[in-house]
This record gives structure tokens, C-alpha cells and sequence, in this order.
């Protein structure tokens, strides 16, 4: 399938209008096939008139074929404009953007390499002035792209070569969720700045990375916690072009963590990057987990995951030199459990210290039965986590209504997980500062895990409903016997 252009559905409905006086860059068609024969050059798809001002952009569809790689060409040709150029995926993240000429000058996509086949937004703005711009859109040969391709296991590189300004570059990323790996992109040729941003199976955007040692972008220990293929955009941030290598690789657990004890370790100050440690877990039981700070100017974001890679507590209060605590965390699943320790600023040593809590020590989560009772309970402390397990059959309809009482500001939120321990819908202030679920349909039969959480250092008591909400039989006002 062909790269379509972008006047094909035109949102919201602009009347981009054809005009003849661009220079293509290649030999011009408009009949592009699939079939193609390859090394054939540049082909110009569409090329039409948009008016934009500073307050709106034109925005338009643009049909994308992950085996074609397209150019986008902007000239000024009335006004006093400086023009920008995006493209973006349905998920809302940009995936392209471009504005580095002044008012009046061109500007150029030079290569893109779609992520995946289907629909994107190609945008046209103004950072300054109005006028009437026109753009010539060209489908590339894929013989021609030097960089992309896809990885086939979690320890390699592949290389790439940048011949255009503003390019981008996609590699395809197989990854099994819970299992950490670096990212790596390297420049190989003098004055070349890449950047790197990786996007999930569903194509939001994760994480971007830019400068972090030298010129050179590292994402280290994400945490994927969906399996499925992850997409890696690399590009140049201005116009030096040249080589590069993209490196993927496990990550290396800092050590078991050590249970009971007041513990030392050093978190990297250059290049700053987390740590993390392993723990065994069993349901119902829990852990309190304790940082603080021995070097000065030390700022630690402290999280915990569980088996599955989800990342079920987060602590991030304290500012530079100040204690992170997570009062209790218990535990939603049983297996293996990771604390991350992130030095948001600052490195040096820290000290954490985890002790194990037993739930019929506090009598808090533990098994519930959808709409025959309710619970009652307690947050005690900042960064307290509760596991309710419950048993469902697919296709069961449940709500969950989790409120705080006493009037003491305790802001609730939960999350409810499947049996297989993918994340099915968070909630948090949907009535005030309390979380509610009228209503969700349960896709499998097993044991589901809700997760209740208090929001920052807010403590007091709380009463939390799961109900069986019933399905009407017919619509209202179909009834029998209407007339």
C-alpha cells in the first residue's frame, strides 16, 4: 500500500488547492502502486495550497505505509510566515516537528519513516506571520533509507546512516513485559546530536531521551509492562547528518535488596541513572520501604514493581536531602518485586531500609465478595498500598465506589488488574477526590486484584464498595406495552 496524500481527508475541512510552481524533487506521479519497482527515486504524491496564521493549524490525514518513507517540502508563497511542519500518530505524540528556517524560508521533513502502517495528522502552523504556504508531499524508495529496520533479540546494535536534515529514523523492538532493557544511540561522525523516543505497542509515547551523556541520548532500566513490539525513533535535532549505532541490552539488577536491615548503596552521579534491587513477594503480606538521604543534595524518587512490570508505588514527596516512605505496600501478585531508586538530582549514598509486614498484623486488604459487603479500613501513612482480591467469572459486570469519611482530606485513588495481571482501568477524583467505577465488563474468569492507594500524605479512614451492577433488560423506553 502506497503512501496516500495529504489532501485525501482534510481535518477539520481546509480546500488545499494544487499549484504548479514547486520544483520536485524527484520525477513526478500521481499513481503511485504498491508494486512499484524499486531504485525508481523520489515520486511526488500531492502537492496543494494552505493558508495558516498563528492561531490555528491546518491539520490534515495522511495515510502512512510502514515500507515507505516520505519527504514533506513547505515554501513560502505569499505573507510573511515563518512555517512549522508535524506529524503525529492517533495516540496525539508528535513524532516529527520542524521549525528551523526564519519568516520566509522553507522548511523540510527529510526523510520520515512511518512506525507502523495506518492513519497520522500532518500539520501545518505558524510561529509567526500569515500566509499561504505550499507543500509537496514525495514517497522515497526504501533503497535509499539507510537506518531502521528491527531488532531480533534484546542484546544488539544495528547501525544507520543520516543523509537528510530533519530525518527519522524507526526501529521495531520485540519486548516481554517485566523484563528492564537499556537503550543506547551513538553518534558516529563528528557534530551529529541525535535524539531518542520510544513509543509502546499501542504507539503512545514512553519516553524521550536527548544529551544524556555528551550529545548522545541512553534510556537505562525501563521497565516495559506490556509485551508486545515497541517502536524506536531516532533523529537529528539540526542539520548535521552522518552515522550512528542503536544499542539494545538487559538490564543489570543492581542486587538482591536486603531485607530487615538499614542498608548502604551509591547511586551513580555521572551519568545519572536508577538503581534497582530484587525481592521476593507473597499476597497478602507486604513491605515498608524507608530512603534516606547520606550524601547532600540528593533528591530520590523511590517505586516499586511488581512481577509483572507494573509499578504499583511511588514515592516522590521529599525535596533534595529529604526521607521517601512508603508506609506499606502489599503485595497484589506473588513472585519476584523490584524498588528502583532514581536520583532526580544530586547522586552519591543513600540508605533505604525494607521490613516486612504481615497483613494479620494490620488486617487491611485481602479476599472481598462483589455486592454482598463492604470494607472498612485506614490509611495510616504517607505511600500505603492495599491488595483486595476478588473471584469472577468473563463477562461479569462489576462497579467499585472507594470513599474517604471523617472529613480529614484523604485522597483515594485505585487500580484494578486482571488475573494474568495486566492493568485494566485506573481511577482517581471522579467524585471529588474519590474514585469511582459505575461499571466494567470483566474480559477473563480468575482472581482479579484491586489496588486501593492513598494520594501523597494524606491519611484518615475510608469504606470501599465493589457491587454487582445489574444490566437492564431492555433499553429505557422500550418497554412492553408502551403506546
Amino acid at each position: 500500500m502506497s503512501v496516500r496524500g495529504a489532501s485525501g481527508v482534510p481535518i477539520p475541512s481546509p480546500s488545499p488547492t494544487l499549484w504548479p510552481t514547486l520544483i520536485p524533487l524527484g520525477t513526478p506521479s500521481t499513481n503511485i502502486q504498491t508494486n512499484a519497482p524499486q531504485n525508481i527515486g523520489p515520486q511526488l504524491l500531492d502537492k496543494f495550497r494552505v493558508r495558516v496564521d498563528p492561531q490555528a493549524s491546518s491539520i490534515y490525514s495522511l495515510r502512512g505505509d510502514v515500507e515507505y518513507p516520505v519527504r514533506i517540502e513547505v515554501i513560502v508563497l505569499s505573507g510573511d510566515i515563518d512555517p512549522t511542519i508535524y506529524i503525529g500518530n492517533a495516540s496525539g505524540d508528535r513524532l516529527a516537528s520542524v521549525n528551523r528556517g526564519k519568516g520566509g524560508e522553507p522548511e523540510t521533513i527529510g526523510q520520515f519513516q512511518f512506525p507502523s502502517t495506518g492513519y497520522y495528522e500532518l500539520g501545518f502552523g505558524s510561529a509567526s506571520g500569515e500566509g499561504e504556504l505550499g507543500v509537496s508531499i514525495y514517497q522515497l524508495d526504501p533503497a535509499i533509507l539507510e537506518g531502521g529496520g528491527a531488532f531480533t533479540s534484546m542484546n544488539q546494535e544495528l547501525r544507520g546512516t543520516i543523509r537528510q536534515p530533519a530525518s527519522y529514523h524507526t526501529f521495531s523492538l520485540p519486548v516481554e513485559r517485566g523484563q528492564r532493557f537499556d537503550l543506547s544511540a551513538i553518534a558516529l561522525s563528528d557534530g551529529l546530536d541525535l535524539q531518542l523516543e520510544l513509543y509502546g505497542p499501542d504507539g503512545k509515547l514512553l519516553q524521550a531521551r536527548d544529551d544524556n551523556i555528551g550529545k548522545d541520548p541512553y534510556l537505562w532500566n525501563f521497565m516495559p509492562a506490556q509485551s508486545g513490539t515497541y517502536m524506536v525513533v531516532i533523529s537529528n535535532c539540526d542539520e548535521h547528518i552522518g552515522d550512528y549505532v542503536l544499542g539494545v541490552g538487559p538490564s543489570i539488577s543492581g542486587e538482591e535488596a536486603v531485607i530487615g536491615t538499614r542498608t548502604q548503596i551509591e547511586l551513580s552521579t555521572e551519568p545519572r541513572k536508577s538503581t534497582w534491587l530484587t525481592f521476593d513477594g507473597s499476597t497478602p503480606d507486604g513491605v515498608l520501604v524507608d530512603v534516606r538521604p547520606i550524601s547532600s543534595d540528593i533528591d530520590i524518587i523511590v517505586a516499586v514493581y511488581d512481577p509483572y512490570g507494573n509499578r504499583v508505588a511511588l514515592a516522590d514527596l521529599g525535596a533534595s536531602n529529604e526521607r521517601e516512605l512508603l508506609s506499606f505496600i502489599q503485595f497484589p501478585f506473588d513472585g519476584s518485586y523490584q524498588v528502583e531508586f532514581d536520583p532526580k538530582s544530586g547522586g552519591g549514598q543513600i540508605e533505604y531500609y525494607i521490613r516486612p509486614i504481615r497483613q494479620v498484623d494490620i488486617n487491611l486488604g485481602g479476599k472481598i465478595t462483589p455486592g454482598r459487603d463492604f470494607q472498612k479500613g485506614e490509611m495510616t501513612g504517607p505511600g500505603m498500598v492495599l491488595a483486595y482480591t476478588f473471584d469472577a467469572q468473563a463477562s461479569d459486570l462489576v462497579g467499585i465506589n472507594a470513599e474517604a469519611v471523617g472529613g480529614t482530606g484523604l485522597d483515594l485513588g485505585f487500580d484494578l488488574y486482571s488475573p494474568d495481571g495486566y492493568l485494566l482501568v485506573s481511577k482517581d477524583d471522579d467524585v471529588g477526590k474519590d474514585p469511582v467505577l459505575d461499571g466494567i465488563e470483566l474480559p477473563k474468569s480468575g482472581r482479579y486484584v484491586l489496588l486501593l492507594w492513598n494520594y501523597g500524605k494524606t491519611t484518615g479512614p475510608f469504606e470501599l464498595y465493589l457491587t454487582k451492577p445489574e444490566i437492564p433488560s431492555a433499553p429505557p423506553g422500550n418497554n412492553q406495552g408502551e403506546g
